[in-house]
Parts: C-alpha cells; sequence; structure tokens
C-alpha cells in the first residue's frame, strides 16, 4: 500500500517490460512486412520499413562472437517467443533498444552495470552486424514509496519488501534493496523485542 503506483492502481513498468514490448512491437512490424512481400526469405526490399528491416537484422543474431548473424534463422525464431525474450539474441537486442529506443530505455530508469553498447540503427546500412553487450552483472532500479509517516509503518513495508527479495534469492536472483527504509530502519527488524 506504500509503493507509488500509477492510476490505475498497476505498478510502474519495469525495463523488462518495456525492452520486451519493444521487440514485440519491432515482431509485428517485421510479420506484417513479411505478409505485404517488403522482407523476402534472407533479403529485404527497398519497400521495407525502418522498423522491419531493424526486425530482420535482430533475428538474424545468433549470440555467438564466432559467428555472429545467420539470414537461415530469421523466418524461424521470434524476437520474444511465449514472453520470453529470445535468449541467444538478448544482448545484441539490448544494444539495439538503447540506442534505438532511447526514450523508453531512459524512462525505464535501469542502470546496468556494464553499461549496455548502444547500436544506432541506419535503414540504409546492409550490414547485419550488432554489437553484443556485456553480460548483465548489476541492476539498479528504482522503487518509489510513500505515506511513511511512523516506524511502525516503515517496519512493516521493510519487512514486507525483504520477504519478497528474498523469494527470489531463493529462486536464484540476487538482489540488494538499497536506500533510507533499508539502510536505517531494517535493523529494527533484528532488534530483541
Amino acid at each position: 500500500e506504500h509503493i507509488i503506483k500509477r492510476e490505475d492502481g498497476s505498478l510502474p513498468t519495469f525495463w523488462l517490460e518495456l525492452f520486451r514490448e519493444w521487440l514485440l512491437d519491432l515482431q509485428n512490424e517485421f510479420d506484417d512486412n513479411v505478409a505485404k512481400g517488403s522482407i523476402g526469405q534472407k533479403v529485404w526490399y527497398d519497400n521495407a520499413t525502418e522498423g522491419g528491416i531493424l526486425a530482420f537484422r535482430l533475428l538474424a543474431q545468433t549470440g555467438n562472437v564466432d559467428d555472429p548473424h545467420d539470414v537461415n534463422q530469421v523466418h524461424k525464431v521470434r524476437l520474444v517467443k511465449d514472453g520470453i525474450i529470445n535468449p541467444s539474441g538478448f544482448y545484441n537486442y539490448l544494444s539495439a533498444w538503447r540506442g534505438s529506443d532511447v526514450l523508453a530505455y531512459d524512462s525505464s530508469m535501469g542502470d546496468f552495470y556494464p553499461p549496455p553498447h548502444s547500436f544506432v540503427h541506419d535503414y540504409l546500412d546492409p550490414s547485419l552486424e550488432i554489437h553484443k553487450s556485456h553480460q548483465i552483472q548489476y541492476a539498479q532500479l528504482p522503487f518509489y514509496l510513500t505515506n511513511l509517516s511512523n516506524t511502525s509503518d516503515i517496519i512493516e513495508t521493510v519487512r514486507h519488501i525483504r520477504s519478497i527479495c528474498d523469494e527470489f534469492e531463493e529462486k536464484g536472483l540476487p538482489n540488494y534493496p538499497h536506500g533510507i527504509p533499508f539502510t536505517y530502519w531494517e535493523q529494527y527488524l533484528h532488534l530483541r523485542t
């Protein structure tokens, strides 16, 4: 109840959701280009859209540094399948997202280490090369709280957030909540009563 939410009551959009939505939009544009004959089996034509061409280039990414792209897979893979971003192209896609959808990337307020490469798409460039970003070692995200006016509310909120963090820690996703509620009030969780 203390997390700042949107007007409709939903939580703010997480960077991975924005990234996935961008990829889904590109996949739809690619599919439309294929249906209109603007993209063939191994090439795109002059009437292909910018997004369709970018999607073609992304779909060709293998994630393998020795053999980075393969046009034979363009019509066999999806950027996102069953809600999961294609793992083999993930870090190539991340580079393209950072350079091509700057507004969404910046508005996600995700802080990554190491920072992703920035690939700027030029639809006139026939190259398939999209540099792969380094594996994310650390991502920091803002988490805004409100209406915390007394110690018991703050401690209960910290306890609730900590239980969620512990749940994800058990699933193999290390996470470290940070901020004044944790650096100051979390100590009260461990005091004897």
